[in-house]
C-alpha cells in the first residue's frame, strides 16, 4: 500500500475528520470537541499515514515538560497509536515510530509510551524497556472532616481560569510534575472528569477527585500555597469515614505512604536518552498526563 506520512493535520479539516474517525473506531473517542474548544495545541502532534486522502494509521508525539531529579526536562510521550483494520500487518506503525524517533530522540531527554499486553514484544525492538509503575496510597489524617471544597463548573470561563491558574503553579507534591500542557489537562477536565474538579479556598488549590473501586482517589493536586503537605492534600480530598486516599501521581515525599505495584492494563515503556527512569525509581507518571 502506498502512503505518505503527514505531521500537520490539526488545521486540515479532511485529514482531521479522518483521524477522528479512526480514533472513534479504535478507542471510541474523538478529538474534535477538544479541538473546537481550542485545547489542541502544537504540543500534540499526530504523525499520520495517509493513503487516498484517508488516515490509515497514527502515532502522536506529546511534548511533556517536567522536572526530574531537580532538573527541568523535556520528555516526549508517544500516544494514540492506531492502525486501520485494512492496513494492519504492513509495517506502517513501525515506519511511524521510526520517523518519530528520528525526529525527536536528539531533541528530548527521554521518550516513553504506554502499551497494552498485545504489543509487549513490539516496543523493545526500538529500544524501549518496560518499567514498573507504583501506586501510592496515603492515610487520611485522623479527625479530618468533610472537606470545604467548591465544585468547579467547567462550562464557566472564571472556573476554567481558576483551574488554569492553579495548573500554572504546578503540583508541589509530585515527584514528576507535568507543565506547560494545559490542553492535555483539559482533555480530561472538560469531558470525562468535568464533574470531578474542586477548589479549596483554604489551600488555594484545585483537586481532581474521583472514586476507584469504592476508594477515594486524589487524581491530581494543583496550586497551593507555601508549605503545603501531602497530609493537607489528603485531608482536603478525603470524606467522612474514608481511610485511604489513592494518589494519581508519585509524591515527592512518600513518607507514610503505602507503596504497591500499580496494577493497570497499560504498561509503561521507556526509551532512555539523556535521562532514564527505572523500576527502582518507584515512580508514576501522573494519571492526567497520559495521552
Amino acid at each position: 500500500m502506498q502512503y505518505s506520512i503527514e505531521t500537520r493535520i490539526r488545521d486540515n479539516p479532511i485529514l482531521r475528520s479522518s483521524f477522528n474517525a479512526l480514533a472513534e473506531e479504535t478507542f471510541g473517542l474523538s478529538f474534535e470537541a477538544w479541538h473546537q474548544a481550542g485545547y489542541w495545541t502544537d504540543r500534540y502532534l499526530p504523525y499520520v499515514a495517509c493513503a487516498g486522502g484517508r488516515v490509515i494509521a497514527n502515532a502522536s508525539v506529546n511534548l511533556m515538560d517536567t522536572v526530574w531529579n531537580g532538573n527541568p526536562r523535556r520528555f516526549i510521550q508517544i500516544g494514540t497509536v492506531m492502525t486501520a483494520r485494512d492496513a494492519r500487518g504492513m509495517g506502517i506503525a513501525r515506519s511511524l515510530l521510526e520517523r518519530i524517533l528520528q525526529d525527536w530522540e536528539r531533541r528530548s531527554d527521554l521518550i516513553y509510551l504506554f502499551a497494552n499486553d498485545t504489543v509487549l514484544d513490539f516496543y523493545p525492538k526500538f529500544g524501549f524497556e518496560r518499567v514498573q509503575e507504583y501506586q501510592f496510597r496515603v492515610k487520611q489524617p485522623r479527625g479530618a472532616g468533610a472537606p470545604l471544597l467548591r465544585k468547579l463548573d467547567m462550562e464557566k470561563t472564571e472556573d476554567r481560569e481558576r483551574l488554569r491558574n492553579c495548573y500554572e503553579r504546578g503540583n508541589p507534591l509530585s515527584r514528576l510534575p507535568m507543565r506547560n500542557n494545559f490542553g492535555l489537562l483539559m482533555f480530561y477536565c472538560s469531558s470525562f472528569l468535568k464533574d470531578c474538579v474542586y477548589y479549596s479556598r483554604d489551600l488555594d488549590a484545585v483537586l481532581v477527585i474521583g472514586e476507584e473501586d469504592g476508594e477515594r482517589h486524589l487524581i491530581e493536586f494543583l496550586g497551593g500555597g507555601a508549605g503545603i503537605s501531602l497530609k493537607d492534600a489528603a485531608g482536603a480530598a478525603g470524606e467522612a469515614g474514608a481511610e485511604d486516599i489513592l494518589l494519581g501521581f508519585a509524591p515527592e515525599d512518600p513518607e507514610g505512604c503505602v507503596i504497591e505495584n500499580l496494577d493497570t492494563e497499560d504498561f509503561l515503556f521507556v526509551r532512555s536518552g539523556r535521562e532514564t527512569i527505572k523500576s527502582v525509581d518507584r515512580v508514576r507518571f501522573p494519571e492526567l498526563s497520559h495521552a
